[in-house]
């Protein structure tokens, strides 16, 4: 509401202006009135408050207009933000999640493939024997023989034997009793005795995850008349931090089980730091 003599601006349900003190409701305008110069006020007694014009607005000055928008901003609560920027939130949050799953996996999978340290069996020696093998040693750090499950004497077997060594000429030496040992017997006319246990030696070296190992073979044949292509025995040295190791891979039966078993077996040597 307006008041019709002065004009000034009244808060609704006020009767009595409080500039000129006149009551709007029995106060019939003059020719010196608001309401007679304004005519877009109406007449009579009845006044309708229009809309404060624009100007009155713009007198307010501009920090104050900044200082009431920023009061405004700060009265809004986490709620009102996350309202507002609903979709944002959610974005981030499904980010994180997948970062947090992909972090999880990965953790996983490292726990999965990470290798396990290797634990020496005898000395440094790592090795490994596969299931279907016995051990049949007595427990001792210096040696260890390992036999095929249900073999009644040593037709597949695995010997592992170590001590202090600095010789030279130790694998040289190892190699000779060990075909010594193995040499056919001799009759009296200097033949012979058992053609098939004639053999053929083969020896060589052969690096196994990072060692160098020294090997002689023995191959047999079945008669007289075959190839040496039977590889019973395998001897294998290597010399490591002043020991000597000796490996003893015995084959008589040529079985297909038991080569794969000895195979196996060589692949895993690994000296453990």
């Amino acid at each position: 509401m307006r008041c019709p003599k002065c004009g000034a601006f009244l808060d609704p349900g006020k009767d009595v202006c409080f500039m000129c003190g006149v009551n709007i409701k029995t106060y019939v305008p003059d020719s010196n009135s608001f309401a007679s110069q304004n005519k877009d006020f109406g007449s009579g007694n009845q006044y309708a408050n229009p809309t404060p014009p624009t100007s009155m607005n713009n007198n307010v000055p501009s920090w104050q207009q900044n200082n009431k928008a920023l009061a405004k901003a700060n009265e809004k609560d986490i709620f009102d933000i996350y309202g507002e920027h609903k979709t944002v939130f959610r974005i981030v949050l499904l980010i994180i999640l997948a970062l947090i799953l992909i972090f999880a996996g990965y953790k996983y999978y490292q726990s999965k493939t990470k290798p396990k340290p290797l634990v020496p069996l005898i000395n440094d020696l790592y090795f490994e024997v596969d299931e279907n093998f016995d051990n049949t040693s007595a427990s001792s750090r210096d040696g260890a023989l390992f036999t095929l499950s249900g073999d009644k004497g040593s037709d597949c077997s695995i010997a592992i034997t170590t001590g202090a060594n600095n010789s030279e000429d130790y694998v040289e030496e190892f190699f000779a009793l060990q075909k010594a040992n193995l040499d056919p017997e001799i009759d009296k006319e200097g033949n012979v005795v058992d053609p098939t246990k004639i053999y053929s030696p083969q020896e060589n070296s052969i690096t196994i995850n990072g060692t160098k190992w020294y090997y002689l073979n023995i191959f047999y044949r079945k008669d007289s008349e075959s190839d040496f292509n039977i590889l019973k025995y395998k001897y294998l040295v290597a010399i490591n931090k002043g020991y000597s190791y000796n490996i003893v891979l015995t084959n008589n039966t040529n079985s297909n089980v038991c080569n794969a078993g000895l195979d196996n077996f060589v692949k895993s040597l690994e000296f453990v730091e």
